[in-house]
């Protein structure tokens, strides 16, 4: 059975979450590697870089879609986390 115009679209919208959900996480997970005890400068330097092209993905991305309560909640939170490590680690961030 062929799905509908509303299920396709339904689908691409969690796939959509999901996408931005593993950004901000792997944003996070390159502000931990900055927050390192024996992180050298340039190691530091990059992974702060990273994190932030990984919060301004998530960004850009997340502006073109709407999602559901639960789902924008969940997005707020992991974008919020990774806004404030981000501006811990210097850096001046868009919200």
């Amino acid at each position: 059975m062929a799905k509908s115009q509303q299920d396709v679209r339904d689908e691409f919208i969690q796939s959509t979450f999901q996408f931005l959900i593993a950004e901000l996480d792997v944003g996070l997970t390159f502000t931990a590697l900055a927050f390192g005890i024996r992180v050298r400068p340039e190691n530091k330097l990059r992974a702060t870089e990273k994190a932030c092209r990984a919060y301004d993905t998530a960004i850009r991305f997340r502006q073109k879609f709407t999602f559901d309560p639960a789902q924008e909640n969940k997005l707020d939170e992991r974008q919020s986390e990774l806004k404030d490590l981000l501006e811990q680690l210097g850096e001046q961030v868009r919200a």
